[in-house]
């Protein structure tokens, strides 16, 4: 995303110079400029990401309830070069682990924990999200009973909105809801416009690097902030619209 935009008012700068805008171009260059290092020393992303993470724990603190269900969001998958064997990805292991530390913290309280996992397989590994983790979540110890699967969402629209009759087929008195730091804001956004208000939990927390020159990754780290703003402006103009 930041390389498009990057490579859009690179061409738009070279049409006004075309056109006889020549300051203009020059103005739009030195601001281009001016974003190309504020991202690549690491101070956009991290002041864009902080406003996105800031505030969510990482253990749930309250007090699980007799039923209680733990939404876990799949963050992808990656499928191995020299075989087809698909497994989670960086993120995916990272939600996964935090996933299986509240489900125990859970169950030592006595009560009905469920642990439904959401994800399709939108990059099309041929193998949905929610299938890879669950089998890594039963081979960690969470039994079959306990665990539902959603395999069709191929967004985290489609999380929500999938998962919504799952939830309420359970009847749960406390909700949890587990993603990456970044992600999450959009993902309660979307879980509250399908009634389904529950309790944060970070599995991650990207940081950008700070550097004496610019460095690539931070690139990397904006694009995905720069993702989940869009689709925050998305839900907002499609609210106003009646398209949600």
């Amino acid at each position: 995303m930041t390389l498009s935009i990057f490579i859009v008012v690179g061409l738009l700068s070279a049409l006004l110079s075309k056109w006889g805008y020549v300051r203009a171009s020059r103005l739009l260059i030195g601001l281009l400029l001016i974003v190309f290092l504020t991202i690549g020393y690491g101070l956009l992303p991290y002041w864009l990401g902080s406003r996105l993470q800031s505030g969510y724990p990482t253990d749930y603190h309250g007090e699980w309830g007799e039923r209680s269900v733990i939404v876990l969001l799949g963050g992808g998958t990656t499928q191995l070069a020299a075989r087809a064997d698909v497994e989670p990805n960086l993120v995916g292991y990272a939600r996964i682990t935090r996933a299986y530390t509240q489900y125990t913290s859970c169950k030592q309280q006595g009560g009905l924990c469920v642990l439904l996992v959401t994800g399709g397989d939108p990059q099309h590994h041929r193998a949905p999200e929610a299938a890879i983790y669950g089998t890594l979540l039963r081979r960690m110890g969470v039994p079959v009973a306990d665990l539902i699967t959603e395999e069709n969402s191929r967004n985290t629209w489609e999380n929500a909105k999938f998962s919504q009759p799952l939830i309420q087929s359970v009847r749960p008195s406390t909700v949890v809801l587990l993603t990456s730091g970044t992600h999450m804001y959009r993902s309660l956004l979307y879980f509250a416009h399908f009634g389904i208000h529950a309790a944060p939990i970070r599995a991650d927390y990207i940081m950008p690097e700070f550097h004496v020159l610019p460095v690539s990754s931070n690139f990397i780290v904006m694009d995905i902030i720069l993702h989940e703003y869009a689709g925050i402006a998305r839900y907002h103009v499609y609210q106003v619209l009646a398209l949600n």
